[in-house]
C-alpha cells in the first residue's frame, strides 16, 4: 500500500529593507571605505516626492519619483540607494539573495543610470532606527546593500528622479517535502513585513519635501487580510487603493512606513479548491431536493447556487457520493449555507453539526470511518466575493500549502466506496428556514495499482 507522509519544519526568512536613497559622500566612496555616509546637499530643493506601493503577494513592487530643483551652480553628486539585509536573526550568516531585490532601475530625466553596488557589513544596529521594529529584537548587526549612481544638475536645473524595484518582503513559511512525490512547498505563515525608511531623501535640501504623496495599491485587495500601515497617519481608503498625501511633509520627522498584511486565508482557499477533484465521483444521491436548488448545485463549483433539501425534520436529511473504483480519499471540505452573497447567507440556514461516514472498498472490509464535524456561522464581516475567501470548511482532511493529507484514511483503507454526509443540526436562518449547502469538494487520487 502506498503512503502519503509530509516532512515538516519551520523556516524564518527575515529580511529588512531601509529601501531609499540619498546623497552620499564622495570621498569615503572613492577611497575604497567600508562605511557609506549619507551628507546633506543643502543646495538642492526636494520639490516633490511620490512613492507608489504595488502589492502582490510576497513582493512590493516600489516606485520612488523625486522632483529636485538645483538651486546653485552646476554640480555632480553621488546617489546612493541602499538595501539591509540578514537571512536568520538565530544565525550569524550573511547572505544577499538575488532575488531579494529584482527589477532594480534608476532613471534620471527619462533614462536609465548605470550603478555600482557596494556591499557594507556588520553595521550596529544600536546607532540607527531599525531596533525599533519588533523583527529585530534578537538581532545586533545587520548588511547593507548600496546602488549607486553618478547624477549631475547644471545651474538652475530641476530634474526627474525615479527609483523602479521589486522588493521581497519579511516572513516566516511552513515548508515541508512530501515523501510520496519528493515536492516541496511552502505555506505561509506570518504576517508579510515591508518598511521603507524615508530619512535619506532628507538630506536632499531641508529635509521637507514641499509636496509628498503615497500610494498603496494591490494586485487584488480582496485577497489581503490584517493590512496595516504604520509610520504615517492620515493614510486613507480611495477606492481599492490607500493614499496619504500632504504638503511641506518633513521626511527627517516622518522616518519610516511600515506595512504589515497577511494573505494566508486567500492562499488557503484557492487550494481548498484548485485542488479538488469531481472526477473521483462516480453518483450521488440525496435525501430529498427542492428541485429549485437540485442536488447538482453541490458539485457545479459555484457558490452562487445552493443545494436544499425538502425534508425539514431534523437529522433526516443526507448526502451520499459514491466513488469511482481504486479512489484513494484525502479530504472533504464544503461551503456551508446559500453563499451567494451576505443576505442569502443570513437569511438561510446553514449546518452547524453534521457525520461523515466513508465507507471502504470493498465493502466488506470491517473498517469503516465515522467522524462528526461541528460548524459554525461566518461573520458578518465575512467575504463574499468571487474568491471564496475563508468560506471553505475543511470537513477532514489536512491542508499543507497545496498537498491534501489524509493518513488516517489513506493508511488504513486500501481505497474507498463512498461518503455518507448527514445533517444532524442547523443553525435558523434571518428569514427562511431553509437548510442551504453550496458546493461539497472531495480530494484524492485514483490509484489503479491498489
Amino acid at each position: 500500500m502506498r503512503k502519503y507522509y509530509f516532512t515538516l519544519f519551520f523556516l524564518l526568512l527575515t529580511k529588512i529593507s531601509f529601501s531609499n536613497g540619498g546623497p552620499i559622500d564622495k570621498g569615503g566612496f572613492l577611497n575604497g571605505s567600508n562605511t557609506i555616509k549619507l551628507i546633506t546637499e543643502e543646495k538642492l530643493s526636494l520639490q516633490r516626492e511620490d512613492l507608489f506601493f504595488h502589492i502582490e503577494n510576497d513582493y512590493i513592487y516600489v516606485t520612488a519619483i523625486y522632483l529636485i530643483k538645483n538651486l546653485g551652480d552646476k554640480k555632480n553628486i553621488k546617489y546612493g540607494f541602499a538595501v539591509d539585509y540578514r537571512d536568520n536573526p538565530r544565525s550569524n550568516q550573511y547572505h544577499w539573495e538575488p532575488d531579494y531585490i529584482t527589477d532594480f532601475k534608476i532613471l534620471n530625466n527619462g533614462k536609465e543610470l548605470k550603478f555600482t553596488n557596494r556591499d557594507e557589513k556588520n553595521i550596529k544596529l544600536d546607532s540607527i532606527f531599525y531596533n525599533r521594529y519588533d523583527v529585530l529584537t534578537e538581532i545586533d548587526t545587520i548588511s547593507r546593500m548600496w546602488f549607486i549612481s553618478d547624477l549631475t544638475f547644471d545651474k538652475l536645473e530641476c530634474k526627474q528622479l525615479i527609483v523602479n524595484y521589486r522588493i521581497k518582503t519579511s516572513y516566516a513559511d511552513w515548508p515541508f517535502v512530501s515523501e510520496y512525490t519528493g515536492d516541496y512547498r511552502s505555506l505561509p505563515f506570518s504576517d508579510r513585513k515591508f518598511s521603507y525608511y524615508m530619512k535619506p531623501s532628507g538630506f536632499i535640501g531641508n529635509g521637507t519635501a514641499m509636496k509628498f504623496k503615497l500610494t498603496i495599491s494591490f494586485d487584488n485587495i480582496d485577497k489581503y487580510r490584517k493590512f496595516v500601515v504604520k509610520g504615517i497617519k492620515g493614510v486613507q481608503k480611495v477606492n481599492d487603493c490607500y493614499v496619504f498625501e500632504c504638503n511641506d511633509f518633513n521626511l527627517l520627522n516622518n522616518d519610516y512606513i511600515k506595512i504589515d498584511y497577511n494573505y494566508n486565508e486567500w492562499e488557503e482557499s484557492v487550494n481548498l479548491l484548485r485542488f479538488a477533484n469531481p472526477n473521483l465521483i462516480k453518483e450521488y444521491y440525496v435525501s430529498s431536493e427542492d428541485p429549485r436548488y437540485p442536488a447538482s448545485n453541490l458539485f457545479d463549483n459555484n457558490k452562487n447556487t445552493a443545494y436544499v433539501p425538502l425534508k425539514k425534520e431534523k437529522g433526516k436529511n443526507w448526502i451520499e457520493i459514491i466513488f469511482k473504483d481504486h479512489v484513494v480519499l484525502f479530504g472533504v471540505s464544503m461551503i456551508n449555507g446559500y453563499s451567494k452573497n451576505n443576505e442569502t447567507y443570513f437569511n438561510n440556514n446553514i449546518v452547524t453539526k453534521l457525520k461523515l461516514t466513508i465507507t471502504p472498498n470493498p465493502i466488506g472490509e470491517p473498517l469503516t470511518l465515522v467522524r462528526e464535524v461541528n460548524l459554525s456561522r461566518k461573520n458578518k464581516n465575512s467575504n463574499f466575493s468571487e474568491y471564496f475567501i475563508g468560506l471553505v470548511d475543511l470537513l477532514i482532511g489536512e491542508l499543507y500549502g497545496n498537498v491534501m493529507s489524509m493518513k488516517n484514511i489513506s493508511d488504513q483503507l486500501s481505497s474507498v466506496h463512498s461518503l455518507k454526509i448527514e445533517i444532524l443540526e442547523t443553525d435558523k436562518g434571518l428569514k427562511f428556514d431553509d437548510t442551504c449547502i453550496s458546493e461539497i469538494f472531495v480530494y484524492g487520487v485514483i490509484d489503479n495499482k491498489r
